[in-house]
């Protein structure tokens, strides 16, 4: 039976993995004229250089990375063959090297072969053998390899995202044309830095100097490049010890989404400043995430009131509440959504504090719709007693109230990090958060079924129990948590009527996490 074209486009659509796509490539010409250009849309180059590249590895739970003949393979497919490069729309490039010391015979035939491919990725260049790619992500790249692609493609990229040790040794000095639309960069360490051979030395100061002389060049090279890309509308930064000399006088007329990592500088107030005088100079955005900003500093992060207005969603990574993180927190009168993930696991976020937190979110008018918090860590220890669990019902009733008080419309809340809390049941959860008028979504990420494999009678019992738990929040209509067997992320639906009565429905975490917390946390449901 011959399927309509559209039928075939919609199967092959709905394949995933590259590795169904090549299947059924092989199935017809129908499916071949279909899966094609899925199958080589996104393509990953990866080097890998191992002791046996041509071994194949148990990879059960694991992803196995492409070896140096696949690599070759791949790049030698794009280079015979014109439309195949064509039809690639997103570059993603990877070094990866699993075993530090290799046999030097191995290691000679990885840079022949790597010089083979550099040859035949810069042929590919020249012909404009790419010319539909416009989102390229190189993850510790070869040097060369990204060299060769930034400099063929930088023009056409609106998406780049780069983490490398050796962001210096790339064109970002300006030079070339850029569409970017979306930036981000990671500055890594060079853990390979070893200068001088006596620690303070002679050699080990001179050294230390020209490494010095050349970050001081790679932060202005990039911020000519920065200069040179007003179509930005997305930036993430992180791990750059120069983060106001990087940001200095740049503007971005569109830029919509600004987010920094972890930032690493002995003088903090320098960051402090040039990344408020930065926010200032873009009334546009929208969306401000920050990692251990702020910081205990003479230097206030303090936003002018035009820029600070504009800003909807502040997302919020700390180890711990600095003490001017209220009045930073004050500025943003207009915020319609917050979340606060806490960054280590032993200390952190006190009660008092959460509490103190909550009543500074507190805002006139429609305030904060969309909410995450951490549970707060002032309860620890690995011996569970009546009193820890006294304490943390206690401390959650508090929280409650200060919730339904002071953030009375928010609709969606995602509570993470729950530490002794996970002791608590949904009887102590349900009366806490009971009567708050507008919450319509809540996930908590803690197991409310008991470890059992008993009837569907049993479970659906447990499940209506759930429900008419949580009925006493007049306008919830779906709590999230997770099963305690296997982590398996529920969502409970509440049906209200004569009786109420709860549906549940496994869900992906990663589309729980999507929805109740952030990319930015970067932690999922499962590792809380």
């Amino acid at each position: 039976m011959k399927l309509p074209v559209e039928i075939v486009d919609q199967i092959m659509a709905n394949l995933v993995e590259k590795k169904d796509l090549a299947a059924a490539a092989l199935v017809s010409r129908a499916c071949h004229r279909s899966a094609t250009p899925l199958l080589y849309r996104d393509i990953v180059i990866e080097d890998v250089l191992d002791n046996n590249d041509t071994r194949e590895l148990p990879t059960r739970g694991v992803q196995k990375r492409g070896s140096l003949p696949q690599m070759t393979s791949l790049i030698s497919t794009l280079h015979s063959n014109p439309f195949i490069c064509s039809l690639v729309c997103s570059i993603e490039h990877q070094f990866y090297i699993a075993v530090p010391y290799v046999d030097s015979l191995q290691r000679q035939i990885w840079e022949m072969a790597l010089i083979t491919m550099r040859v035949q990725l810069q042929k590919i260049i020249d012909r404009n053998g790419f010319s539909r790619v416009t989102q390229l992500r190189l993850f510790n790249p070869d040097v060369e390899f990204a060299d060769i692609l930034l400099k063929g493609l930088l023009p056409q990229i609106e998406v780049l995202h780069i983490a490398s040790p050796y962001v210096r040794h790339l064109p970002f000095n300006g030079s070339l044309p850029s569409n970017i639309k979306e930036l981000q960069v990671q500055f890594l360490s060079e853990l390979l830095r070893i200068p001088g051979p006596t620690l303070f030395g002679d050699v080990w100061q001179a050294t230390r100097a020209a490494y010095n002389s050349a970050d001081e060049t790679m932060h202005s090279h990039f911020n000519s490049f920065l200069s040179a890309s007003p179509s930005l509308q997305i930036l993430r930064i992180s791990g750059t010890k120069e983060l106001h000399a990087i940001l200095a006088d740049v503007t971005f007329p569109s830029l919509d989404i600004l987010e920094i990592g972890p930032v690493f500088n002995r003088v903090i107030d320098l960051t402090v400043a040039g990344l408020s005088s930065f926010i200032d100079r873009h009334p546009g955005i929208s969306r401000l995430a920050l990692r251990n900003l702020p910081a205990e500093t003479d230097t206030v992060l303090s936003i002018s009131p035009e820029s600070r207005s504009g800003i909807r969603q502040l997302i919020s990574c700390v180890e711990e509440i600095p003490t001017d993180y209220y009045s930073f927190l004050d500025q943003f009168e207009g915020l319609d959504t917050f979340k606060m993930h806490r960054d280590i696991v032993v200390g952190g976020v006190l009660q008092d504090e959460l509490l103190e937190l909550v009543k500074h979110l507190q805002r006139d008018g429609p305030g904060i719709k969309n909410l995450a918090l951490p549970m707060p860590s002032h309860i620890s220890g690995r011996t569970l007693t009546d009193s820890k669990l006294e304490m943390a019902r206690v401390a959650l009733e508090h929280f409650g109230q200060a919730f339904k008080q002071y953030l009375p419309g928010v609709e969606v809340f995602g509570i993470s990090q729950i530490g002794r809390y996970n002791d608590l049941g949904s009887v102590d959860w349900s009366r806490s958060f009971a009567g708050h008028p507008c919450l319509k979504r809540l996930a908590i990420k803690t197991p409310f079924l008991p470890n059992f494999r008993e009837s569907h009678a049993v479970r659906e019992n447990v499940i209506d129990d759930l429900a008419r738990a949580f009925s006493d929040l007049p306008a919830l209509e779906k709590l999230v948590f997770y099963e305690s067997i296997d982590k398996q992320a529920i969502e409970l639906e509440i049906i209200r009527g004569e009786t109420t009565t709860g549906k549940e429905r496994f869900v992906d975490t990663a589309e729980v996490d999507a929805e109740f917390f952030d990319y930015f946390f970067q932690t999922g449901w499962e590792k809380s």
